[in-house]
C-alpha cells in the first residue's frame, strides 16, 4: 500500500489533522463531494456538511441506529467528536446515484476507526447532494 499526497485542498481548510487519499477528482464530481463529506464529518464542520447533505438525509448503521434528517445528523456528529491525527480515504468510487468510500480514521490517542460507507445522492446530476448514507463501521479496542 502506498499513501497519497496530504490533501491541501480547500476541503481541508480549517482541520488540524492529516488527510491522506487520491485527489484527482476532477472528472468526478461526486468522488469530490464524498471527500468532502468525509473531511467535514471527521472535523464536524456544519457549513461544508450542510453544502452536501440533504436537508432530508438519512443516516444508516445497520444494526445500531438511524437518524433522519441533517441537522440531527450534525447535532448526533458534533456531540461525539474525537480529536483525529489522520483520516485515510482508502477508496473513493461513484456511479449515477450511488458512491462508496472506506479508509481508516486514526484518533489522537492512537485508536483506529476503520469505515466503509455507500451514499446515495439524490439524483445523477454532477452537483447533487448526499440524500442517504450507510456506514459500517469496526472500532479498534
Amino acid at each position: 500500500m502506498h499513501f497519497k499526497e496530504v490533501m491541501k485542498e480547500s476541503a481541508t481548510h480549517g482541520v488540524d489533522f492529516a488527510v491522506f487519499c487520491d485527489f484527482n477528482c476532477d472528472n468526478a464530481p461526486k468522488k469530490r463531494i464524498i471527500r468532502d463529506y468525509l473531511v467535514a464529518s471527521a472535523s464536524g464542520e456544519r457549513a461544508a456538511l450542510e453544502n452536501v447533505l440533504e436537508e432530508s438525509f438519512v443516516w444508516n448503521v445497520p444494526g445500531e441506529f438511524q437518524i433522519k434528517g441533517r441537522e440531527a445528523f450534525i447535532k448526533e456528529l458534533q456531540a461525539n467528536l474525537q480529536e483525529i491525527s489522520s483520516l485515510e480515504i482508502q477508496s473513493l468510487l461513484t456511479h449515477g446515484k450511488e458512491g462508496s468510500a472506506h479508509g481508516t480514521v486514526i484518533n489522537k490517542k492512537g485508536k483506529h476507526v476503520y469505515f466503509s460507507d455507500i451514499f446515495t445522492f439524490k439524483s445523477n446530476k454532477k452537483d447533487a447532494k448526499i440524500s442517504e448514507l450507510t456506514s459500517f463501521v469496526v472500532i479498534e479496542e
